[in-house]
């Protein structure tokens, strides 16, 4: 916090907190019917993150130095790859696809080799366990 600023300060929290509110209402609402919001939350992560992106590489990259300068731009690269997940796990999941259902017949085996263990099972020594 600045003297030149000193408005700003109150007003920093509001982005967080609208954020974290909305996903508490969505999570809600997901509570009481599901499959609700899945798209909402998805959209509402991307522009969070779309604009986390442009205010670091707007407001962020250090110019006092080469050095600082591709410090600050590898970060931001290292950053956009993490959106860049972020666009593709949402592409993934945004119409997921119902499961299919397996009949029970198909789960069934013939014969399945397992070894249950015991306590005290013959021929094992006491010391041995």
């Amino acid at each position: 916090m600045t003297d030149a600023v000193p408005w700003l300060w109150p007003w920093i929290l509001v982005y967080p907190v609208l954020v974290v509110l909305l996903n508490v209402a969505v999570w809600g609402a997901q509570r009481l019917r599901p499959g609700f919001g899945r798209r909402t939350t998805l959209t509402v992560s991307v522009a969070v993150a779309a604009i986390y992106l442009i205010w670091r590489v707007v407001f962020t990259i250090p110019t006092e130095t080469p050095a600082a300068m591709i410090v600050g731009i590898t970060l931001i690269a290292v950053e956009i790859i993490g959106f860049a997940q972020t666009v593709a796990f949402t592409a993934v999941v945004w119409a997921a696809a119902p499961p299919r259902a397996v009949p029970l017949s198909a789960l069934a085996a013939e014969d399945v080799p397992a070894w249950l263990a015991t306590q005290r099972e013959k021929g094992v020594r006491e010391n041995d366990a």
